[in-house]
């Protein structure tokens, strides 16, 4: 590894390029500042022993090899995939299933149950969470950030609800940005390309005194449309965003310090979206709208050192998400969340994490063209506590880890999510662990308050097929068993692997419901109404891999694999629609393999090759496709690069939602070239 030290120009994980454990360094946003003076001072032979702050499913700091069932994407592995969004960079990890649905729609899911309103994954931003009431998922089309000021991106593989709550019931994405202290000095870069028409962004990052930095920030992207499977018309969904924003870190005294930032954006999204009509003809027909993306949010969080062995912090913020002129339901959505957490240490045996919050939402959703919610604009609150203990009953050897998060919500009421986790510390470079969990996905307003239109069926009188939202739905359930291993090995290689049984109960159905005459709108018709059912289940196991190897000083190679499956068993009620073909809409097996090499001190050139197995219930083939990356680095301020993605295939289906589209849309392959400059 290079000499350890702090640069203006990207912090000290810019300087160890070639160690290949040290991009899964992560530490906890609420203790960043202890933590990054503990880092400074490590040395090498620290790195080597692992003794390092990390973050784990516990909300605190850990030793890196205690982080069970978590992987981590480093700035560095981002920077180096040629990824240009966040859901490209999120194909790094193990066992998140992503494709693309068109040019500015993702099916991103963990362990299962896919689609464009998959919501069974909970994302985080900087400890803010980013999904939508509407259907409790992500729009991704709206989540950006200039990419040199991620910092990682930690993706927990399993339930995480007893530290997270409701929605984290198969996996928790959390997006961390660098701290004003490691973004200091002024950054350009620029983008052109076939499917990236453009991005362009800046930012400068400054300090006032000693213990007082901050850097500002604005980033613009344009992508260009995709094109439908019969390569034949052009499927309106291009999209452009222009976003700006801040941060704020202050160390005000020995034992505070203070977090504040926010972020700014507008823009537009083409959508093409079907919809059912009784007129001029009975049928669906796609209605093509400019959709206005708009939004700002702000956050604040104090961080209190009460002693090396107990501290506590205090985050609140406020976020403004707006989606305007769709075909289907107008968005604006006001979120404001508070949350408290402490951490001490008990009689040297219990290392025990606690915390309260609060959340309320207030919504306002405009249907149109057949999407309707009653009622239209709704308040929601959410009050959660969780307490988490580690229990150590052999120093450095054997804990029991054990907690619950304990939460109320407008939906279900109170709700109880437990978890028990059992780590062994095989040596001091090796980890084997097992561990039980419940989770739960809570309804939302598509679940309860919704009538959708789908489907317009020619007939004497015809008939609309509509979904109905139903109140008092239980919320769907997991029970999960997980056991994993994991050894760092030699000079930054690791080897791990996670197993996985997940038992699901109370799965959403949609189900026959009686039918009523409607006269309006004209003419006059039948409406077929599809209801809510949850007694649906399901099983699912499968396994995880990841090997890393540093070959050599110049050479790294670091490839997963997953494995799959899923067995549904139907509804017991003989009304239910739903398709029992859960088990054919995620891929059965998943590979990557990245080779990172080091041409010369300037010279980098990059790989990566992908396979994803088939979706059968989605009639799409696997696919195997290629990314490479050639940077030349003239100096540390100056850096080109030119990627190619997906070359091995002109064009390919890899989702298809006709909740979205009439006309599944291809991915198809695209070359840039960026250019970057630091001042």
């Amino acid at each position: 590894c290079p000499t350890t030290k702090f640069s203006s120009q990207g912090g000290f994980m810019r300087k160890f390029r070639t160690c290949s454990f040290v991009p899964l360094l992560v530490y906890s946003l609420s203790s960043q500042a202890q933590s990054l003076e503990y880092l400074k001072n490590l040395s090498l032979e620290d790195f080597s022993n692992l003794e390092v702050v990390v973050t784990s499913l516990s909300r605190k700091p850990q030793k890196l090899i205690d982080a069970a069932a978590v992987y981590v994407i480093s700035n560095e592995d981002i920077q180096r995939s040629g990824a240009t969004n966040i859901p490209e960079a999120l194909r790094l990890a193990p066992g998140v299933e992503v494709a693309q649905i068109n040019a500015s729609t993702w099916s991103i899911t963990s362990r299962g149950f896919p689609g464009r309103f998959a919501k069974k994954l909970l994302v985080l931003m900087d400890g803010r969470t980013i999904y939508t009431p509407l259907f409790s998922g992500v729009y991704w089309e709206m989540q950006d950030t200039l990419f040199e000021d991620i910092d990682r991106i930690e993706v927990i593989r399993g339930p995480a609800t007893a530290v997270w709550g409701g929605n984290a019931m198969n996996g928790v994405i959390n997006i961390i940005t660098k701290s004003a202290q490691h973004t200091q000095g002024g950054l350009l870069t620029t983008t052109l390309g076939t499917e990236v028409e453009g991005q362009a962004g800046m930012r400068y990052g400054g300090r006032l005194g000693e213990d007082f930095f901050y850097r500002v920030y604005g980033k613009y992207k344009e992508n260009d449309s995709s094109v439908d499977a019969s390569d034949s018309d052009d499927s309106f969904d291009e999209n452009d965003l222009g976003q700006m924003g801040y941060r704020v870190d202050w160390k005000f005294s020995e034992e505070n310090t203070f977090i504040f930032h926010g972020d700014i954006y507008n823009g537009e999204v083409e959508q093409r979206q079907p919809v059912a009509v009784l007129t001029p003809a009975v049928g669906v027909v796609n209605e093509d709208k400019d959709n206005e993306v708009s939004g700002f949010n702000v956050l604040g969080l104090w961080t209190h050192q009460v002693s090396e062995a107990s501290s506590w912090s205090l985050q609140a913020y406020y976020d403004r998400a707006k989606r305007q002129n769709t075909a289907t339901v107008d968005i604006k959505v006001d979120t404001l969340d508070i949350d408290f957490k402490h951490q001490f240490t008990l009689a040297e045996q219990h290392h025990i994490v606690w915390g309260a919050g609060y959340r309320q939402v207030l919504d306002d959703l405009s249907g149109k063209l057949g999407i309707s919610f009653t009622p239209d604009r709704r308040r929601t609150h959410g009050y959660n506590a969780f307490f988490h203990d580690e229990f150590v009953l052999y120093p450095d050897k054997f804990s029991l880890i054990v907690g619950s998060q304990f939460e109320h919500n407008d939906f279900t009421g109170f709700e109880i999510q437990p978890s028990i986790r059992a780590k062994l510390n095989i040596d001091a470079h090796s980890l084997a662990w097992v561990s039980v969990s419940k989770g739960l996905s809570i309804p939302d307003r598509t679940t309860e308050d919704v009538r959708a239109d789908v489907r317009a069926v020619p007939g004497a009188p015809p008939i609309l097929v509509a979904f109905v939202g139903q109140e008092h739905m239980d919320p769907e359930e997991v029970v999960a068993y997980e056991m994993g291993y994991k050894t760092f090995f030699g000079k930054g290689n690791l080897f791990d692997i996670s197993l996985f049984y997940n038992e699901y109960s109370h799965l959403r159905t949609n189900e026959l419901g009686t039918p009523f005459i409607e006269a309006t709108p004209a003419p006059f018709h039948v409406v077929q109404p599809l209801v809510g059912g949850f007694d649906k289940k399901a099983e699912s196991y499968g396994l995880e891999l990841v090997a890393e190897w540093v070959v050599s000083n110049n050479l790294t190679l670091k490839g997963h694999y997953s494995y799959f499956e899923l067995d549904s068993t139907p509804a017991s009620t003989t009304t239910a629609m739903t398709p029992e073909n859960d088990e054919g809409l995620s891929p059965q097996h998943q590979a990557s393999l990245r080779t990172l090499y080091r041409v010369s001190d300037a010279v980098t050139f990059d790989t990566w090759l992908r396979y994803v197995d088939a979706l059968p219930s989605n009639d799409i083939n696997n696919y195997v496709d290629v990314d490479i990356k050639l940077a030349w680095q003239p100096s540390q301020q100056i850096e080109f690069s030119l990627v190619g993605q997906n070359l091995l295939e002109g064009a390919r289906l890899e989702y298809h939602d006709d909740i979205i589209s009439k006309n599944p849309t291809q991915v198809e392959r695209g070359v840039y070239v960026k250019a970057l400059l630091r001042f």
